[in-house]
């Protein structure tokens, strides 16, 4: 079996290029909420960024 190894990290303003080609739908203040408020994370193994991962709110009070 081969072992590779994934992490989770909150996403931070360098990930910009890398965030947008996979999300066209969060717009370039949302993206900086997300990296402020810890709401947007990027998911890379031993080759990179490969993934990302976002929550918001229903309502403004359910997490989705």
């Amino acid at each position: 079996m081969d072992d590779k190894s994934c992490i989770i990290r909150c996403a931070a303003q360098a990930d910009h290029g890398f965030w947008f080609p996979l999300d066209r739908h969060l717009t370039k203040d949302a993206f900086e909420q997300k990296v402020r408020d810890r709401m947007g994370y990027v998911l890379s193994n031993d080759k990179g960024p490969c993934g990302i991962l976002r929550w918001f709110l229903f309502w403004d009070s359910i997490p989705f």
